[in-house]
């Protein structure tokens, strides 16, 4: 679970790479899953559709500059993390309620290496 989210307009390093982008949004959703971050590529911006970065909170590795976040702001990033938490709570919930019913038998099991690699979809060009 996230702890907290990085500000809107923050540049940020992400992992194995000196690749900045900047953050500007949250929990977009890719049409098949949902991210922690939509960012765009440092110091371009959105050229196109194709350079959106959907991000999960492990592709960030540092927070080069932070963006602006007021007090209501952060009121707003902290009711954004409880929101989902309670949401991926709730799927885990679900998921082992389902196991115990032996719902998922026969699914294969996610590998954990793969789960924990950050994504970064959406990427349709070389970090440098």
């Amino acid at each position: 679970m996230i702890e907290a989210l990085i500000p809107v307009g923050s540049v940020v390093r992400l992992v194995e790479s000196d690749f900045l982008a900047i953050i500007c949004g949250f929990y977009p959703d890719d049409g098949e899953q949902m991210y922690d971050y939509l960012a765009v590529p440092y110091p371009f911006g959105l050229t196109s559709p194709d350079a959106l970065l959907f991000l999960d909170e492990g592709a960030v590795t540092e927070v080069v500059a932070p963006g602006y976040a007021d007090e209501h702001g952060q009121e707003v990033l902290a009711a954004a993390v409880e929101m989902m938490n309670a949401r991926e709570e709730a799927f885990i919930a679900i998921g082992e309620e389902l196991e115990k019913e032996g719902s998922l038998e026969g699914l294969p099991d996610l590998d954990p290496e793969v789960a924990d690699e950050p994504e970064l979809a959406g990427s349709t060009f070389d970090m440098v």
